[in-house]
């Protein structure tokens, strides 16, 4: 008899393991995505009794990573997809889809009390390589230039380094885990730089955001101006995407409809993102 109900017993725990499985998502990924995509997921539970979504961070290529070996059901990304995970998908037999979510500005920030206001994307991608040490050698005062960046799994890491950069980040730069740490570092620091989400500086006060040139001759750009990023006129604009398996869960693309529904994107745009124009709502395959 004993027995008999210790089967009974692990036959309704089995059940109840495998109907949790089917309501529950895992979100992991891009810092830049985790504040909104969690109150997106509260939201969207409180109107699905019995669902749950549990959203961490860890950068986009933690995310990515859990998505392809199935420990994750969506990854939060703040860059595109690259070929080498995509190779590595393709060797686990899994078929990766994307879709972007909202769009947002790559902001260079400073100490309040840094007299440099504008940089060339060049002076950025020489600062951040070594190249340029003190702020004198950009009309600033005469200062050691100390970097902030975040780690190498961040895809604001690999955003800066692919698009700016090209080559390495010098190796005394200071790797943050978010880009909260980032900013409070630079309130403490007048020699500092680093870079974070715009949505992460908008109305605040805390730092100094940079304007950027694309190069040398052309018109600086600020980033807190919604349509600089939505025409690409800011040099770092970039979108915010999220990567699935749409048939790992059911309850995947049912988020995803609610995150980029008006509901959705209203909630991206509280947060200082910018709602992604109709024609970036599409699968990226």
């Amino acid at each position: 008899m004993t027995k008999l109900l210790f089967h009974l017993w692990f036959l309704l725990f089995f059940l109840q393991i495998s109907w949790t499985h089917e309501e529950h998502l895992q979100i992991k990924g891009s810092d830049s995505l985790i504040n909104v995509v969690q109150r997106l997921a509260e939201d969207y539970m409180s109107g699905h009794p019995g669902r749950i979504i549990v959203v961490t961070g860890g950068g986009t290529g933690a995310g990515i990573a859990a998505l392809i070996n199935g420990t994750c059901d969506i990854a939060n990304s703040s860059r595109f997809i690259t070929q080498e995970e995509l190779t590595t998908a393709k060797k686990e037999d899994v078929s990766i889809h994307g879709v972007a979510l909202a769009l947002d500005g790559l902001c260079i920030i400073v100490n309040r009390k840094n007299r440099v206001t504008e940089l060339t994307l060049d002076q950025v991608g020489a600062i951040f390589r070594g190249e340029i040490r003190n702020w004198k050698e950009l009309g600033g005062e005469n200062l050691p230039i100390t970097l902030y960046g975040r780690q190498s799994n961040s895809g604001a890491f690999n955003y800066l380094r692919e698009m700016v950069l090209k080559g390495e980040y010098a190796k005394k730069m200071l790797s943050m885990h978010s880009d909260t740490q980032i900013i409070e570092s630079l309130r403490h620091d007048r020699g500092g730089i680093g870079y974070c989400s715009s949505a992460f500086v908008q109305g605040g006060k805390e730092v100094a955001v940079v304007n950027i040139a694309a190069q040398k001759g052309e018109s600086y750009i600020t980033p807190l101006d919604p349509q600089n990023i939505i025409t690409g006129k800011y040099p770092l604009s970039r979108p915010l995407l999220q990567y699935y398996r749409i048939e790992k869960n059911i309850n995947v693309k049912d988020f995803i409809d609610y995150e980029l529904s008006s509901v959705g994107q209203m909630t991206f745009f509280d947060f200082g993102f910018i709602p992604v124009p109709k024609n970036y709502q599409m699968p990226l395959n």
